[in-house]
């Protein structure tokens, strides 16, 4: 099912304009002269302004909030709920709705910040109505926490096929929300109650996200439909969108919630959790690691659940990449091929069914959008290998060239049931890992992982980090550790600090001499907590980190190493 890319133009003059004139920088709010949006007054503006939710918008310039506007004082603050959603529907009855056309002009909207865990459809724009179309638009920092339908970009869509997001994307930053969330769209609806076909569909299309998903385990809420790009696609079209950030459910301990799949966290997908009701999704993918703890159902790597035709909707040449996802399986079972991370990013396009007039593949990558170019997809991966010697595995890779690369993420998980990914090393902790930014030429990169044990099966994943902050996860690799190919810890502590004292970084090593959860704080001589450089649980092992104070005074601080009930300190000194 093919369809083009229309605007409606709806827009009934006598029902604009009751704001008073000069609300917004420019503009009376008609096609041919829609409202100019430049500044955080104007959208100020627009989320307040009821009268114009079914008028023309253009925003014409990048629009950038500060922490200071979200604070007590501040123009954002409202009692710490953060950005008023345009057009918001807290109650979810259905009104208001934003029917009117938002044309972003390739412009982008930065530090979005909105903190209302206990309202419903939560985004930017709160609830999208007939007509409504949203366009050329990007989102990037963003920080969004809403109960039912949130979603970065738009809360709720309850549309028509009338009603378009086309061209808009959203990178780095999370969304947490009760059920019917997603990166970019928390619920892509249908008006019409049951649809016997997809006549009367909104369309989410040339879109795509690169946000980290997350439910927010409240107690008593649905807890369904999480997902990368949409949450719910139900009554709903996808087309030519991809979704690349985490989606995480985390249901241990568990919580009571109360679904349509009954007492469990259900549909949760890489791209979109549910496409029932004859929802519908093509030529479109999704990479992101779709992780969950404790009971949960409806999982998959693509979708949650929904497919294979008819009212139980369906996909039509869709992938997922089967490595980083850590998902094997998915629904629906046509139509939707689970794919190694080698083939998402070396088959041809035209294999795929997919025109290479919308499409395109830089080098070793997966593929992006033409005309919505996402640039965190900008690192030529060639290779990328594992090798256990001595007591540790050496992990290894090339690039081809890279664009505006700040640097690297290594993380690894035990090849076991219920096993957690953790993070390795950082380009934030170790210099090896740090990009060469914008370059043609090969460079070669190397780590040494020595918090390995034997006779276990590690899979690595490496991530590149672009200049806006956006992860790109790449390929994983699988390694046996030999039995006798290790040298154990013992001894647990840290060891001597290099080099000390030092300036401007440092090189704090220590071991563990079993699993548990470690933390490795900095503090000052007043006994002030300066920076914790870890707080998660790690293996048995040794490991390295890389410390540099920012903003801090030279003098004496002190390193603090606590594992389970053990704890070592040791000083150090920063001199300038």
């Amino acid at each position: 099912m093919k369809r083009k890319l229309t605007i409606s133009a709806l827009i009934i003059m006598g029902l604009i304009g009751k704001l008073p004139a000069g609300t917004y920088s420019g503009g009376s709010g008609t096609e041919v002269s829609p409202y100019q949006i430049s500044t955080k007054a104007d959208l100020k503006a627009l989320s307040a302004g009821s009268g114009d939710w079914s008028a023309y918008f253009e925003q014409t310039a990048d629009i950038t909030f500060q922490s200071s506007d979200f604070e007590s004082g501040g123009d954002f603050y409202y009692d710490g709920k953060g950005f008023l959603p345009i057009a918001f529907d807290d109650d979810n009855s259905g009104s208001p709705q934003f029917t009117g056309n938002y044309d972003g002009g390739e412009f982008k909207i930065s530090n979005l910040y909105i903190n209302r865990p206990n309202e419903s459809n939560v985004g930017l724009f709160s609830h999208l109505g007939h007509g409504a179309v949203i366009e050329n638009l990007g989102l990037t920092n963003v920080d969004v926490k809403g109960g039912r339908g949130t979603g970065s970009l738009v809360g709720r869509v309850t549309g028509y096929s009338d009603t378009y997001i086309q061209k808009c994307f959203a990178s780095i930053g999370t969304v947490v929300g009760d059920g019917a969330t997603g990166g970019l769209v928390g619920s892509n609806n249908s008006s019409v109650t049951n649809p016997s076909n997809r006549d009367h569909h909104p369309t989410i299309q040339y879109c795509y996200a690169n946000i980290d998903v997350s439910w927010s385990k409240k107690e008593g809420s649905g807890a369904d439909k999480i997902a990368g790009l949409s949450g719910c696609n139900q009554k709903g079209i996808i087309i030519n969108s991809y979704a690349l950030g985490s989606v995480t459910v985390d249901n241990d301990p568990a919580v009571t919630v109360t679904n349509s799949d009954g007492s469990l966290p259900s549909r949760i997908g890489g791209l979109a959790g549910c496409i029932m009701l004859t929802g519908y999704i093509e030529n479109s993918y999704s990479t992101g690691l779709v992780s969950t703890s404790g009971s949960v159902s409806n999982v998959g790597g693509f979708v949650g659940k929904g497919g294979t035709g008819g009212s139980n909707g369906d996909t039509e040449d869709c992938f997922w990449d089967k490595e980083t996802s850590d998902q094997a399986s998915s629904s629906p079972t046509s139509g939707c091929t689970g794919k190694t991370t080698a083939q998402m990013k070396t088959e041809s396009l035209t294999s795929w069914s997919w025109s290479t007039e919308i499409w395109e593949r830089v080098g070793y990558n997966y593929p992006r959008l033409i005309e919505n170019r996402d640039a965190s997809l900008s690192v030529e991966l060639s290779s990328f290998t594992a090798e256990g010697h001595s007591g540790a595995v050496f992990l290894n890779w090339s690039t081809e060239s890279e664009i505006e690369n700040l640097g690297f993420i290594l993380s690894k998980k035990l090849n076991v049931e219920s096993a957690k990914r953790e993070t390795v090393a950082s380009y934030l902790t170790h210099s090896a890992l740090e990009g060469h930014g914008s370059t043609t030429e090969k460079h070669e990169y190397q780590f040494t992982d020595k918090a390995v044990q034997p006779g276990m099966t590690y899979e690595y994943r490496l991530g590149d980090v672009d200049y806006s902050g956006a992860i790109t996860w790449h390929k994983t690799v699988e390694i046996t550790v030999k039995v006798g190919d290790t040298q154990m810890v013992t001894t647990f502590g840290l060891h001597k600090a290099y080099p000390n004292p030092f300036n401007p970084s440092v090189t704090l090593s220590y071991g563990l001499e079993e699993a548990g959860l470690t933390t490795l704080q900095i503090y000052n001589m007043r006994g002030q907590l300066v920076e914790t450089l870890v707080n998660e649980h790690q293996l048995l092992g040794t490991y390295d980190i890389r410390w540099q104070p920012v903003n801090l005074s030279a003098g004496l601080y002190i390193i603090r190493l606590q594992s389970g009930n053990k704890t070592n300190l040791q000083k150090i000194v920063f001199v300038k």
